[in-house]
């Protein structure tokens, strides 16, 4: 059972930037309402 790096990796930081397009308008969102 073979692991291909560049594929996980690639997952990975699929998930990741995701995460992150969903993450940080929120943030933004609540950092600009509460100040």
């Amino acid at each position: 059972m073979t692991v291909d790096v560049v594929s996980v990796i690639y997952e990975w930081s699929l998930l990741f930037l995701i995460h992150l397009a969903v993450f940080f308008p929120m943030v933004a969102y609540g950092f600009t309402v509460s100040h």
